[in-house]
């Protein structure tokens, strides 16, 4: 779940104008894809608390993101 909104996340960044508020868009977005994960997931996962559920979706968008910024500043621009 998190690779297909963070892939959702990436188009529309590949295709917005860059402008001064891309990052507020950005940090905006981020915020909103973690809250769908992790309401998502507190339905999904039954078997689990609704607390360990929102610590997958914030772990999963931690991770995303600095492994994201890591592969960024490896590629050859």
């Amino acid at each position: 779940m998190n690779l297909f909104t963070q892939g959702f996340l990436n188009i529309y960044l590949s295709l917005a104008t860059p402008s001064g508020y891309l990052m507020l868009a950005f940090l905006c977005l981020e915020g909103l894809i973690f809250f769908i994960e992790a309401i998502v997931l507190m339905t999904a996962l039954k078997e689990q608390s609704k607390a360990r559920a929102i610590a997958f979706a914030l772990s999963a968008n931690a991770f995303s993101l600095i492994l994201g910024g890591w592969i960024l500043t490896r590629l050859p621009i």
